[in-house]
């Protein structure tokens, strides 16, 4: 939201401006074009996991969490590849 909310590019003039430097952290640690590519492996981790079946469906409670977490991590990319957006 921070990057998407007007045409300013100065980030503490804008509206959302409080969250400029935390944004900018995010922005900072996951998109960065580095050579260093850690931060993301456990992204692609979380979501190749969460491609495999599970061994039981027992244990419903445990099943759901595994589940609402793949689904974040996976609202969290789509959120990356959107604000990767904002920056080009």
């Amino acid at each position: 939201m921070v990057y998407g909310v007007d045409e300013s590019s100065d980030l503490g003039s804008k509206i959302t401006g409080v969250l400029a430097p935390s944004a900018q952290h995010i922005v900072t640690i996951f998109l960065s074009e580095g050579d260093n590519e850690l931060p993301m492996e456990p992204v692609i981790r979380t979501i190749r996991v969460g491609l495999e079946t599970p061994e039981s469906s027992f244990h419903l409670r445990s099943l759901n969490s595994w589940v609402e977490h793949v689904a974040s991590v996976i609202k969290f990319a789509e959120v990356c590849v959107r604000t990767r957006g904002y920056l080009g």
